[in-house]
């Protein structure tokens, strides 16, 4: 439970946000209820911009490597802390990755940047030539 909220801080915010009035028993079910739903929450969550591999691989038309640099940058500069930025596939099955290598080489070394590649490219790229390439992956 986050230190910022109290028990009854919570059980007004219970209150007022129900439609129906409520007993005081009924009141203390739903408060029980609430805390053990907040109890089985992790203590933080990961926040992965996929954007510019996922958004940009479903456009029609292939978006130019620098205007994928520059969004990248963008996003980056906007203080995401992760952010997946191309998938190494077959240029055959997906024509506007086919420029990864390309953008991991211009983004590699950003200021500030934690670079993800995505479960899936990692089994699909041979550790052989992510080394080649510099990819440090997370």
């Amino acid at each position: 439970m986050p230190a910022f909220f109290s028990f009854s801080c919570l059980s007004l915010l219970l209150c007022w946000t129900d439609r129906q009035p409520k007993s005081y028993s009924n009141h203390r079910s739903t408060v029980r209820k609430t805390f053990k739903l907040f109890n089985g929450m992790p203590n933080h969550v990961k926040i992965v911009e996929v954007g510019a591999r996922d958004g940009l691989q479903n456009k029609k038309k292939i978006v130019p490597t620098s205007v994928k640099v520059e969004l990248i940058q963008k996003l980056v500069s906007c203080g995401l802390p992760v952010v997946e930025v191309t998938g190494f596939v077959s240029p055959k099955w997906v024509p506007q990755l086919s420029d990864a290598k390309d953008v991991m080489e211009a983004v590699k070394d950003l200021e500030g940047a934690r670079l993800h590649m995505s479960r899936e490219t990692r089994l699909n790229l041979p550790h052989i030539q992510r080394k080649r390439i510099n990819v440090h992956v997370y």
